[in-house]
């Protein structure tokens, strides 16, 4: 018997009127609205979802859902952050310091990627409180620099993803 809790339960989902990707993206979501009530309302204007999390808000689902939350942040959020109970790691080759609180994970720098460019690409997530998530381009572009196996098999996953989409809307548009 399909179990009713399961969020991509394909019946559940058609009950609620939702596509898959409509379902999916809500619960991508709602984990990120549970994951910044660990940072002050105060600080949002200058966070950006990173990696997975915004890989996903940009409409990509990869077959391993997001484990944490990255967040490229402002020096001066960053030192806030310190005060709110994140735990400091040394500074990488591939990011620069990094603080650590539950899943959540913020970066001043990442290597390659400057904060401000990623900033003024960003797209707005308005529910419950506005937040800014990185664009698929600058994703892929610091993926591209990392080029760790983890990072090229997402590379992969969104293209495959990004063919399925034009292949889909062609369709459509017929």
């Amino acid at each position: 018997m399909p179990n009713a809790a399961d969020p991509y339960n394909p019946l559940i989902v058609c009950l609620k009127g939702l596509t898959m990707r409509e379902a999916r993206l809500n619960q991508v979501e709602s984990w990120i609205i549970k994951m910044l009530q660990q940072v002050p309302d105060a600080l949002l204007d200058n966070i950006i979802i990173f990696g997975s999390a915004a890989i996903a808000l940009n409409g990509y689902y990869l077959q391993e859902p997001p484990k944490d939350l990255d967040l490229f942040v402002s020096p001066e959020v960053f030192a806030a952050l310190q005060t709110l109970g994140f735990a400091t790691f040394a500074k990488s080759d591939i990011v620069g310091m990094t603080l650590v609180k539950d899943e959540v994970e913020a970066f001043t720098d990442f290597n390659g990627i400057a904060y401000q460019q990623v900033k003024a690409n960003s797209h707005i997530l308005r529910q419950p409180k506005p937040v800014r998530y990185a664009d698929i381009a600058d994703i892929k572009a610091w993926k591209q620099i990392r080029n760790q196996p983890k990072d090229r098999l997402h590379l992969q996953e969104i293209e495959a993803l990004a063919n399925q989409s034009v292949k889909a809307s062609s369709l459509i548009s017929s």
